[in-house]
């Protein structure tokens, strides 16, 4: 087994290159696990994404995708954008939504499905900060 120590803010780069992470807080350390896992502790609190990988999709898209009852932000993720929804149990209601939007805008929905929190998304829980820095 092999450690390297990565010391970065962009966190979709490090959840594209790590099976792993320690995330310090105030020069503590907070939470150290796989992403997985680390995730799985968030999805616990009702928190799910929709990704969604559109041909034509733009930003004006997005943005009114935001509008939609239960889409609480988004952010790009791989060759798509993850939409994060405030309750599980409203899952499927907000992804037919997000579908009905984009396929009456003309847009070619290729890929739309639940997927695990980000990093990110990880980050501002267990910290509970707004943002990251």
């Amino acid at each position: 087994m092999i450690t390297i120590f990565l010391s970065s803010h962009i966190l979709p780069e490090v959840q594209q290159i790590c099976n792993r992470v320690g995330i310090i807080n105030h020069a503590k350390i907070i939470a150290v696990d796989s992403i997985k896992n680390l995730a799985k502790r968030i999805s616990s609190k009702n928190k799910v994404n929709v990704f969604v990988k559109a041909e034509g999709m733009n930003e004006k898209h997005i943005l009114e995708l935001l509008k939609i009852d239960g889409v609480q932000k988004y952010f790009p993720y791989g060759d798509g954008v993850n939409f994060t929804i405030e309750e599980q149990e409203q899952e499927l209601e907000v992804a037919a939504r997000i579908n009905a939007y984009l396929v009456n805008k003309g847009v070619k929905v290729q890929t739309l499905h639940p997927s695990e929190p980000s990093l990110e998304d990880v980050f501002l829980e267990v910290t509970g900060n707004n943002e990251v820095t």
